[in-house]
C-alpha cells in the first residue's frame, strides 16, 4: 500500500474540526441486478463508479481535510477533483483477504442462512465483497489515524458515495463537531438500541445504526476497529452475515459508556449530518 499525502497543513483548523475518512473499492455494484436467492434485488442499490465519483465531488465541496482510501488507478480522478486529499492506495486488499472473504461466503451460501433471513437478496446476505468492505470502515479510520494523516482532534467516517443530490453539502461549508470525548451515532429508530437480541437483528434486517457516518475523537477509534474484528468473526462463527450497520451497534453494546447515540424516526433522511449536527 502506498499513500499520497495532501499539499496543506490542517493543524490550523480548531478543535472541532473533523477530519473525513472514507474508502472506494469497485465491487461491481454496477451489475447488482436480476435475482438473488430467489429474490430480486432492489434496484436502488445498482451504481456505477460515475455516480460514485459524482457523489464524492460533492463530499470534497466540504472545507474539510479528507482522506481517502483507494485503489491507484482513480488517484489522477480523484486529484482533479480536489487537490489536497491524503489518497492512501489499497489495490491489492480484496486479494490479501482471500481467507476472510471465503468465510463470509461460506456462511452466505448455506442454505439454513438464506432460509434464516426475511430478505436473502440484499447485499450483507449474498455479498462477500460488500461484507467485507463494510466491515473495514473502523480500519480504515483508524490506520489514518495511527499513521499520523489525522491532525484534528475529531475525525469521521463517511461513505465515499454519501452525498446524494438532495444530501445537505454545500460548497465551503466548514463541519465542525463536538464530540466531548465520545463516539456519536445516530440510531435510525425511536426503539431502544438494546431491544432486540442481535440474531433476530440479522434475521429481519432491521436497521438500527445508520453507517455511512459516524464521528468520534481519535483515541476511540482503535476500540472500534478491535470490536469490528472480534464482532464479525463472532458473526461469521455463529453463522451469520451482515454488514457494518450490525458491528456498529455490537460495538455499542460492547461498550455503552465510549458512545453518544442519537434517535431518529425511521423516516428521516439519513443523509443530513451536515445539517442536523454542524457545530460551526
Amino acid at each position: 500500500m502506498t499513500e499520497l499525502r495532501g499539499e496543506l497543513d490542517w493543524k490550523k483548523f480548531m478543535d472541532n474540526t473533523v477530519t473525513i475518512v472514507t474508502a472506494f473499492v469497485d465491487i461491481g455494484r454496477h451489475s447488482w441486478e436480476g435475482v438473488v436467492n430467489n429474490k430480486p434485488i432492489d434496484s436502488h442499490i445498482k451504481r456505477d463508479v460515475d455516480t460514485y465519483f459524482h457523489r464524492f465531488e460533492k463530499l470534497c465541496g466540504l472545507n474539510n481535510p479528507i482522506i481517502c482510501f483507494i485503489h491507484s488507478m482513480y488517484h489522477k480522478r480523484i486529484r482533479q477533483i480536489r487537490s489536497d486529499i491524503t489518497l492512501i492506495a489499497i489495490d491489492n486488499i480484496l486479494e490479501e483477504n482471500k481467507t476472510l472473504l471465503t468465510k463470509i461466503y461460506n456462511v452466505q451460501r448455506n442454505p439454513h442462512f438464506i432460509n434464516y433471513v426475511t430478505r436473502p437478496s440484499v447485499p450483507e446476505y449474498w455479498s462477500p465483497e460488500y461484507v467485507f468492505v463494510t466491515s473495514r470502515k473502523a480500519m480504515f479510520v483508524n490506520r489514518a489515524i495511527q499513521e499520523g494523516h489525522v491532525n484534528t482532534e475529531n475525525v469521521a467516517w463517511i461513505d465515499f458515495g454519501y452525498a446524494r443530490p438532495d444530501c445537505y453539502c454545500p460548497q465551503g461549508l466548514q463541519w465542525k463537531f463536538k464530540t466531548d470525548g465520545l463516539i456519536h451515532m445516530i440510531c435510525n429508530t425511536t426503539t431502544p438500541i438494546d431491544s432486540l437480541p442481535i440474531y433476530e437483528i440479522v434475521r429481519t434486517g432491521e436497521v438500527f445504526i445508520q453507517g455511512c457516518h459516524v464521528i468520534g475523537p481519535k483515541d476511540k477509534w482503535q476500540y472500534m476497529e478491535d470490536a469490528f474484528d472480534v464482532y464479525l468473526q463472532s458473526i461469521l462463527n455463529s453463522g451469520l452475515s451482515d454488514d457494518d450497520q450490525i458491528l456498529f451497534l455490537m460495538a455499542y453494546r460492547g461498550a455503552p459508556h465510549l458512545f453518544k447515540i442519537h434517535y431518529v424516526d425511521s423516516n428521516s433522511y439519513w443523509f443530513m449530518i451536515f445539517r442536523d449536527y454542524n457545530n460551526g
